[in-house]
């Protein structure tokens, strides 16, 4: 059961960075391509950490209960937030505090 609780923390981390991936590779523009957000290093990379998520995500629901899985992964709105202030240098503005604010009460409050 802590190897499944180990499996979703690693999968909700993870997530929040390939959020971040996908946000790098559309930015991305070598030519006028349309393809170009699509098919580049990081849009690539981020598809592939996507797949490990997924195994990661069946492995833990087998151990624990749906609730707590959908729950867990609610936190991934914390984490892009966050990783993307820190390696996007995004804006962490009050808004977007007050609406993470919601999820994490939300979150708190479907545990009850």
């Amino acid at each position: 059961m802590i190897v499944s609780y180990f499996f979703i923390l690693f999968a909700i981390i993870l997530t929040g960075f390939c959020q971040i991936l996908l946000k790098i590779g559309s930015n991305y523009k070598k030519s006028n391509k349309f393809l170009d957000s699509y098919l580049n290093i990081a849009t690539i990379s981020a598809y592939f950490f996507y797949i490990i998520i997924t195994i990661l995500y069946t492995y833990a629901m087998v151990d624990l209960p749906l609730k707590i899985v959908y729950t867990l992964g609610a936190l991934n709105y914390l984490i892009i937030l966050f990783l993307s202030g820190i390696i996007l240098k995004e804006p962490i503005t009050k808004t977007k505090v007050i609406a993470t604010l919601f999820i994490a009460i939300g979150i708190i409050i479907f545990n009850f």
